[in-house]
């Protein structure tokens, strides 16, 4: 009985902090000095950073999600770990069902605190 009392406890925890989760504000997503990429990469950034704010954009959160999941791809792919890390945030709170939001949230986050 008591078993139950406790697995009924961790579940509803589990389920407040995944509602919770997906509910946040969007994490500050630092800005790395673009200047000495090609200009090819700063237009996709500032291209992805503009369909952010698009209201269609907005209204579809997991849209939203695969947006900022796009952007945490790019700021990876230059090494920009701290902006990667916050896009994926992002993309975890609003695309609740791709895993892999999460998971390469974790990555950069790990990966950062070995640096």
């Amino acid at each position: 009985m008591r078993r139950v009392g406790f697995f009924f406890a961790l579940g509803s925890a589990l389920l407040v902090g995944v509602n919770g989760f997906a509910a946040e504000r969007p994490t500050s997503v630092p800005h790395p000095d673009a200047s000495f990429f090609d200009s090819a990469v700063r237009e996709a950034i500032e291209d992805i950073r503009a369909s952010l704010q698009a209201p269609e954009t907005i209204a579809d959160p997991p849209r939203h999600g695969q947006t900022w999941g796009r952007l945490g791809d790019l700021y990876a792919s230059i090494k920009a770990a701290a902006a990667a890390a916050a896009s994926y945030a992002n993309a975890a709170k609003l695309d609740t069902a791709e895993f892999r939001w999460r998971y390469l949230h974790g990555v950069f986050e790990i990966g950062r605190a070995h640096v």
